[in-house]
């Protein structure tokens, strides 16, 4: 039977400061998953229906062959569903 090396107490490795930023590149991205994409409250203002001018709850930030969108949930007073295309300024009506 082969006997296993014994590690020493206080024995230290040193580590290339490149293997620490791979090694905690996970947790920082995981992170920034976890808080979300910021709302467009936070650099835009808070957006209306376009048809009837009530608040909408904004969902979530997406980028589509490009082009930046802001999703919300469907109008409270039955307009139907809207993203905004943030490069254009424009409302689009998805339904």
């Amino acid at each position: 039977m082969t006997e296993l090396p014994t590690v020493h107490s206080g024995a230290r490795a040193e580590v290339p400061p490149i293997v620490l930023l791979v090694a905690h590149a996970p947790i920082e991205r995981s992170t920034r998953v976890l808080e979300g994409p910021a709302s467009p409250a936070d650099d835009t203002g808070r957006r209306l229906c376009p048809a009837c001018g009530c608040s909408l709850e904004w969902v979530e930030r997406g980028t589509i062959g490009g082009i930046s969108f802001d999703y919300f949930r469907w109008c409270l007073e039955g307009c139907g569903l809207y993203c905004f295309d943030r490069s254009r300024s424009k409302w689009v009506k998805l339904a």
